[in-house]
Order: C-alpha cells, then structure tokens, then sequence
C-alpha cells in the first residue's frame, strides 16, 4: 500500500514537540536564549491551476526556532507531493494553504513564499573571509558523538567564520545519511580548528534530526567557550527535493540562506 497521494492533505503533516528534542540533549528553559529559524527549501513543488495545467514552483518555508513544533521532513514532503493533483484556482491559494497547515502545525506563523531566480543563484555565493576547515591536514579517529574534542586557542578576541562540507549525521527516522555544510561564525574565545573539524566529523553515525543536531552544536559551543556573540548555521542537501537550512544565533544577524552549490 503506497503512503502517498496527490491529492491535497493537511492531515499528513506530523508536527514533532521541539522540547521533548531539547530535553534529550540536556537543555533546561532557561538556557533558550538563543534566536533562529529553520528555513526550508521546496524544489519539487507542483498543482493544477484552474484549467487543469500543472504549475511548478520554488517554495520558502520560514519557521521559527521559538515556535512549539517543527514537521518532521518526511510527513513534509507527503504532504507537499498532496498538491500535485489538486486544483488551486490562484497562486496566491496555494500560499494561503500552506501558511495555515504549516503554522496550525508548528504553532506560530510560518513564512512562505516562492522563490525568484536571483533568490536561488544570487551572484555573491562565495565569502572570501570564509575559513575552510577542509584543507585541514589532520587525522581522524571519531565518528561518535564527543563534545570533549572541542578545545580553545586561548586567545579571548576572536572574530571568524568556519565552515566544513564534510559533516554527516543520520536521520532518526529512517537511519539515512544527512548531509550538510556547516557555518560557525563567532567572537569571543578562540576555537582550534583542528578540534572544531573533529568535533563536527564526530556526529558522524549520530542520528538526530537537523533542528537538533544545530542546537546541540550551538550549546556545546556555547557552553565550552565565552563568546559575546555566535551563530551556528547548517545549510543541508535535498532529499525528496527538500532542503533544511536552521540557524541559532546569539547577538549577530541571521545569516544569508544562500542556495550551497550541493543543495
């Protein structure tokens, strides 16, 4: 028996309590005094107008990290392939659709627009201040969960951005492989680069879901350094055509979800 339809459905959608999540990593209230969003991209996005025609169309979902759920990718994909045999007489029907599943679901109000050409391959994808932990030259040996390979530099005033494409965690649903690049810009304690690759490689067959697998980044960072401000990015490759891409921060701007060329 097939789990899916093209016919539109509310009711696939499985939202997932986001403190039950935090409580398995240890996080208390008191320590959410972080801000972020998980922004997720929809490339595989078809309906029918009013004359039967199929449409198709690159979708934004923005969802805040404060809200009391999040969906879980899999019911999310479902229930955006419901719209593929279903009739929506005006774009701006479908919108209306999705923003009322969606924040009924999350409980908050979710974003949700589609994306333009210029939203999806903007010109200035490469920052030249970026610092690429890949061209470490370094042994590796974890491959489990370890937040005791993080270790500082000792000096107090830094400011940078790290990023590595080689991180890999599993789905806790279905135990697939997730891919992502992952962005940590901070100022404060310095953080050894070679200890932060390790670390990061290290959740490696940890199954967690994306939303998590961030928060538990930013919290062991948080909690082994003294930062005045941080931001903890994922940008995460498609599966079923949808991409996830959270952020917490800390005193700085929520960063540029820019399209990575993997996604």
């Amino acid at each position: 028996m097939k789990d899916y339809t093209d016919e539109y459905s509310a009711e696939l959608l499985q939202p997932i309590k986001r403190l039950e999540q935090r409580e398995k990593i240890g996080l208390i209230r008191s320590e959410y005094n972080f801000k972020g969003a998980d922004i997720w991209r929809a490339y595989e996005f078809t309906w029918l107008n009013k004359r039967g025609k199929p449409e198709v169309g690159v979708l934004r979902f923005e969802i805040q990290a404060a809200s009391p759920f999040f969906i879980e990718s899999k019911s999310f994909k479902l229930y955006l392939g419901s719209f593929a045999g279903s009739i929506f007489s005006q774009k701006e029907l479908v919108l209306e659709a999705l923003q009322k599943d969606l924040s009924a679901n999350v409980g908050s109000q979710v974003l949700v627009d589609f994306l333009s050409p210029e939203d999806l391959f903007p010109h200035d994808i490469h920052d030249p201040n970026l610092v690429d932990l890949d061209k470490l030259d370094i042994d590796i040996s974890e491959y489990e969960y370890n937040p005791e390979l993080l270790q500082g530099t000792g000096k107090k005033n830094v400011s940078e951005v790290i990023s590595t494409n080689l991180f890999r965690s599993l789905c806790p649903m279905t135990a697939q492989p997730d891919f992502a690049s992952i962005v940590v810009e901070y100022r404060g304690a310095g953080i050894k680069h070679e200890s932060l690759l390790s670390y990061l490689i290290s959740f490696r067959k940890h199954a967690a879901f994306s939303e998590q697998i961030v928060e538990r980044v930013y919290f062991d960072l948080m909690k082994n350094f003294s930062f005045s401000a941080l931001c903890v990015s994922a940008r995460y490759t498609r599966r079923g055509g949808l991409d996830i891409n959270p952020h917490r921060l800390f005193n700085m701007q929520a960063p540029r979800h820019i399209r990575d060329p993997r996604q």
